[in-house]
């Protein structure tokens, strides 16, 4: 019930705090009230589906609080390869190419829909180091405006806030069983959109919690 409750404050706050439009060029670009979303992410993970001015579902937003350093959560966020091992619904993750800063990745996903029915998914995706700032490119579509995990020290650098941003998917172009379900079961559409990025949030940290530990007992 409280992560709930924060979720729907969320939905509030970032209509407030950022006025999302598809016409902005990058949301980065956008005044963060930093303060008030740690606030609300510490009591629980935070939702957000944005919307243009007609209607059109355009990005999702997600963000979670880590007991981990900025460095640890970095570092499962940038080592593609082994997404697959704590990510939820992931077979695997191959690196297709990698140079300096930038490296294109080929994802594959096993999604559960419904009643133990699921759903297999490929995409690539192109990501770009700016330490704390991973952007996140269509590889296909360059032009489109990149998502981005966004990481802020908080605590005094001992904990991290956890910001995760992207284009929301067409679940209709998603193949005849996706879209046959939110044919079929349209108030579906939303747990299809906001359930990866929660679980894939929740993974993240868990994960990176999981390495925070490891390093300070190995000390």
């Amino acid at each position: 019930m409280r992560k709930n409750v924060a979720a729907l404050m969320f939905v509030t706050l970032f209509t407030a705090l950022f006025s999302l439009q598809t016409s902005a060029k990058n949301i980065l670009d956008e005044n963060l009230d930093k303060n008030t979303i740690i606030r609300l992410a510490e009591q629980g993970q935070l939702l957000n589906l944005v919307y243009d001015k007609h209607g059109e579902l355009t990005n999702r937003m997600c963000a979670v609080i880590a007991d981990a350093p900025l460095d640890i959560v970095w570092n499962v966020i940038t080592d593609y390869a082994d997404y697959y091992k704590f990510v939820p619904e992931m077979e695997s993750s191959i690196i297709k190419s990698s140079k300096s800063n930038e490296a294109t990745v080929d994802f594959t996903l096993k999604i559960k829909i419904i009643m133990g029915v699921s759903s297999t998914q490929k995409y690539s995706t192109r990501y770009v180091k700016e330490k704390p700032i991973l952007h996140m490119y269509d590889p296909e579509n360059p032009k489109a405006e990149p998502g981005f995990w966004k990481l802020v020290p908080i605590n005094g650098g001992k904990r991290t806030l956890i910001l995760y941003y992207d284009k929301a998917p067409d679940l209709m172009k998603m193949g005849s069983l996706v879209s046959g379900v939110v044919s079929s079961r349209p108030e579906l559409a939303i747990a299809l959109q906001l359930s990866p990025i929660s679980m894939l949030l929740d993974a993240t940290r868990e994960y990176s919690e999981k390495k925070a530990k490891e390093k300070k007992t190995a000390k």
